[in-house]
């Protein structure tokens, strides 16, 4: 607060404002920058508090503020190629830990001393209880990355921190693959303990043929390795302490390998998650039990939904904006199998589609394959295709076409539904004669007030659909699950 009154304090003909942290964060950070850049621009903070109250149920949404702030701002993305073209798209997995028992004790101590505060006769005010908060956050914080950063100490045993455990797992796979990481940690003081843990001698090879391969390669270049953590002398006790040390190295390494290996196989029989990317419509909770994504699964659901209705593969696709609708459509998952390396558990996984529904689907797959609506529609041009819909079972309406006995070529409009004998009754109709229908109908309804209608009703959708959230979220999905898994681990510690 001091320091927002002290800039605004500040003069001048300009004013800029750079901000790394994107502003839908919070809305009140975007008032206050504005605050300060145009002050008046949003109005009050009460005022704006109720102007964005009310655009939170907006048909548009946030369309009207975005409109007010967006000649203001110039943003840079790390999406935008112009800034930087090799970055690799930002994969996220989220790698579970356990507590040591040093830890838990502390992490206990610290909850009964916080509920202690909370719970006594003299209530804290509202600011200090704010301030107690958030000085515990950063005590839990401290206390699961080690007890020692916690405690002030120095010695940082890796044995009493389980993210140090999990850390070296990560590492230890990382540099079996010949790959880099990058490890970010938000507190300064974790960076010389965790430089130290990581360059130990058994960092250097997980096996002795890589040691001595790498030793010869830098011997070569003029370049001696030497132990920062291990204090072994140029005698020839060091070698033998070096090899020691390699040799119990390489055997950590294949003994973690084999656990990693076991711990997969025992998640495989209980259905658990084994990490890596998931298919659309699932998440992961706590326990690495999958558990239905609603948001997602409402996506899946609309696609098994338009594919078994009718619609063209083509309108799913540019509905889902370019999604790999195949893989979604053949994917076993969504009928609840947990596959794992070419296994599959029945009821391994929560069930988002019925068995019906994915069988009509493959079927219909399985016709489309041979004879295709959209190609075919594309081939003998049927103006209408994806834009007819059957009256009576709402099923499409999709071109086809045949040869008379007098070798006559005739083409027509059935219903998807009577051509899947579901009980519609619709008969075909003649190409000729509903396209002219349609088109002298139309040509007859574009008078001018009616074509300015259609503009505006055409621009305020298009400007809708461009800032629904649920584009936003399939976008990003899209983006996710297109992109090659970027070849670094990130984790925070």
């Amino acid at each position: 607060m001091k320091q927002t009154k002290a800039i605004k304090t500040l003069r001048g003909d300009v004013r800029i404002a750079m901000t790394g942290t994107p502003i839908e964060n919070r809305l009140s950070d975007l008032w206050s920058i504005f605050d300060f850049l145009n002050a008046g621009l949003l109005g009050s903070p009460k005022e704006f508090k109720a102007f964005t109250a009310r655009l939170k149920d907006a048909p548009d949404g946030y369309a009207k503020l975005r409109g007010t702030v967006s000649p203001f701002i110039l943003r840079r993305l790390k999406t935008d190629k112009a800034v930087i073209s090799d970055l690799p798209e930002k994969n996220e997995t989220k790698q579970f830990t356990t507590l040591s028992k040093k830890q838990v004790a502390l992490y206990n101590a610290l909850v009964k001393e916080l509920d202690a505060v909370f719970n006594a006769p003299e209530s804290l005010s509202g600011i200090e209880r704010k301030g107690k908060i958030l000085a515990a956050i950063v005590k839990f914080k401290q206390i699961c990355n080690h007890p020692d950063q916690y405690s002030g100490q120095a010695g940082f045993e890796p044995k009493h921190s389980g993210k140090f455990a999990t850390l070296a797992e990560i590492c230890t796979t990382i540099m079996e693959k010949h790959e880099s990481v990058l490890v970010f940690t938000q507190f300064r003081e974790m960076c010389e303990p965790l430089s130290r843990y990581l360059h130990q001698l058994d960092r250097f090879a997980r096996n002795r043929y890589d040691s001595a391969t790498y030793k010869a390669k830098l011997k070569k270049n003029g370049v001696r390795v030497l132990s920062a953590r291990e204090n072994i002398s140029d005698d020839a006790s060091g070698v033998l302490m070096e090899a020691v040390l390699e040799g119990m190295a390489e055997y950590y390494s294949v003994e973690l390998a084999e656990k990693i290996t076991r711990g997969m196989a025992i998640n495989v029989e209980k259905c658990l998650s084994n990490g890596g990317g998931l298919s659309l419509g699932y998440s992961v909770d706590k326990d690495k039990r999958f558990i239905i994504n609603e948001d997602e699964a409402a996506i899946v659901r609309r696609i098994y939904e338009m594919y078994t209705g009718g619609f063209a593969v083509a309108d799913i696709i540019r509905y889902l904006n370019n999604h790999s609708l195949r893989t979604i459509l053949i994917n076993r998952r969504y009928i609840g199998y947990y596959i794992h390396k070419g296994g599959e558990i029945p009821d391994g996984m929560p069930r988002i589609i019925d068995d019906e529904t994915f069988a009509k689907a493959q079927e219909i797959m399985a016709k489309n394959k041979k004879a295709p609506a959209r190609a075919k529609a594309i081939e003998e041009n049927y103006l209408l295709t994806t834009k007819l819909f059957c009256g009576e079972c709402k099923a499409a309406l999709t071109g086809v076409s045949g040869t008379s006995h007098t070798g006559a070529f005739h083409q027509y409009y059935q219903c998807a539904g009577n051509r899947r004998n579901n009980g519609c009754k619709k008969k075909t109709m003649k190409k000729a004669y509903l396209e002219d229908m349609v088109i002298v109908n139309t040509i007859g309804f574009l008078i001018p007030a009616t074509i300015d209608m259609l503009a505006r009703s055409i621009e305020e959708q298009c400007e809708r659909e461009r800032n629904t959230d649920d584009l936003k979220r399939v976008n990003k999905l899209i983006r996710g699950n297109e992109t090659a898994t970027a070849n670094r681990w990130w984790m925070s510690l």
